[in-house]
């Protein structure tokens, strides 16, 4: 039992990056203006390791690196914070699209990234 328990870890590791969405590259999207207002160029550059995601959120100039990104499956969250305050990032991969939920205080904007090819 002592040989097999390090072999069936590794198989489980392996098998968890098998099944998780591939998110590595460029992404880019608009999230949308304060009341329906002109919407925010955003691009994000993802990397996953394993269920680790880091990377960076580019916007208005500024880019801000990704803090506590995780990967489960086709799910990933990731925090953002740029000066004005944390936003936690919470959404689900399907292809080469990202639909997130983007938190910012109390307000929840909807957003949807394109993988650049």
């Amino acid at each position: 039992m002592r040989k097999t328990l390090p072999v069936l870890v590794v198989l489980l590791l392996a098998a968890v990056a098998v099944f998780a969405a591939d998110v590595n590259g460029t992404w880019k999207g608009t999230v949308g203006g304060p009341d329906g207002g002109a919407g925010t160029d955003i691009t994000v550059k993802l990397k996953a390791e394993g269920n680790v995601l880091t990377g960076t959120v580019s916007a208005m100039g500024s880019d801000t690196k990704i803090d506590n990104g995780k990967i489960d499956g086709d799910n990933i969250s990731f925090e953002t914070n740029p000066e004005f305050g944390k936003i936690v990032h919470t959404g689900t991969v399907s292809g080469d699209e990202i639909k997130l939920k983007v938190k910012i205080g109390d307000n929840e904007i909807p957003m949807v990234l394109k993988r650049v090819k």
